[in-house]
């Protein structure tokens, strides 16, 4: 019983201490924001990773060992972001090489 308790007690904590980074990955055309679909973005020195959906949306898991995401598509520049805040959304304009 004791044991049951203690999994209803701690379950919760750790289900709920995983936070989620989110944000747009996006390119400036012609004065006006527009998503970059499939752009790969990734915790630095690290293999977790994922990519952006057709509008440009991405969520990556956050962890407190890495604090800067980077962002590369084929043809544009890599950009490093640093996560200072994984409640805030990360907003990013690549420019073209």
């Amino acid at each position: 019983m004791k044991h049951i308790l203690y999994l209803l007690l701690v379950l919760p904590a750790l289900l709920f201490s995983q936070q989620k980074v989110s944000g747009s990955i996006l390119e400036l055309q012609n004065n006006k924001e527009v998503p970059l679909p499939f752009a790969n973005v990734f915790w630095l020195n690290s293999q977790v990773g994922t990519v952006t959906d057709i509008d440009g949306n991405f969520s990556i898991e956050f962890s407190a060992q890495y604090s800067k995401l980077v962002v590369s598509y084929v043809g544009y520049t890599t950009d490093t972001i640093t996560v200072t805040n994984p409640n805030s959304r990360t907003i990013r304009h690549l420019l073209m090489i």
